[in-house]
């Protein structure tokens, strides 16, 4: 997430904290920023502690997973919804010469694998990462089951307003999420160090990341204190 998907977390948590929505047991929490294993924030609405998500927009990431990949197959790291698997494999198979030919540049066999950044860099000014990318459209269930495992069942996107992911645990009447998705497959660097012998190296992975691209706008919204006033009351 960029430094403004931080900056907006905070404002709309103090916006919450200034207007009621922050239990006592959470009055001194920070946004999670960029640690993806805890919820953004925790909010106290109809009575209860709910686990917020909060996008400062559409088209924020929203969840993802990786691939492994070995001798001309793909093995998920972990399993992948709201996609048919068939349409999922046949996209990846028309890759596979693509991730041959960037394997083979960097004396690699299988994803992930470990290069020297001078290698990586020179990898991607002759095109060979960019031929590895593709994109595939998915329903929700990626983005919720994703946020399921964090035990975070809201979320808010900024100028499209609250949802709730699986299930309505704290019976706002929020709309469902349903939006459009889309999962962008592509190889990723993951920093770089310096070896014993002073070189900087670097891991490639194969990465699918989660991107929200339309939903209709819900009646509810964080920004909007009088669209989320009744919350305050325990029911």
């Amino acid at each position: 997430m960029s430094n403004k998907g931080f900056e907006y977390e905070e404002q709309i948590l103090s916006l919450m904290t200034t207007n009621g929505f922050v239990s006592k047991e959470h009055i001194k929490q920070k946004s999670a920023g960029s640690d993806n294993t805890q919820p953004d924030m925790t909010l106290f609405l109809n009575g209860k502690n709910v686990n917020l998500e909060v996008k400062k927009s559409l088209n924020s990431q929203a969840g993802g997973t990786s691939l492994k990949y070995s001798q001309r197959n793909f093995y998920p790291v972990k399993s992948i919804e709201g996609v048919c698997s068939e349409k999922m494999n046949n996209l990846l198979n028309t890759k596979v010469e693509s991730i041959e030919d960037f394997l083979g540049f960097h004396n690699a066999n299988t994803f992930p694998f470990s290069s020297t950044k001078k290698r990586w860099i020179e990898s991607v000014e002759k095109g060979l990462l960019k031929k590895i990318n593709c994109k595939i459209e998915c329903d929700s269930s990626f983005v919720e089951r994703h946020y399921d495992r964090k035990n975070t069942y809201y979320i808010h996107i900024g100028n499209k307003g609250l949802y709730y992911m699986t299930k309505d645990i704290a019976n706002l009447g929020v709309p469902k999420f349903d939006a459009k998705v889309c999962l962008e497959i592509r190889a990723t660097r993951n920093g770089s160090r310096l070896n014993s012998s002073g070189v900087r190296v670097c891991s490639g992975a194969l990465r699918i990341q989660a991107r929200i691209k339309n939903i209709k706008e819900s009646p509810f919204s964080l920004e909007d204190i009088s669209s989320i006033e009744r919350f305050k009351l325990v029911v």
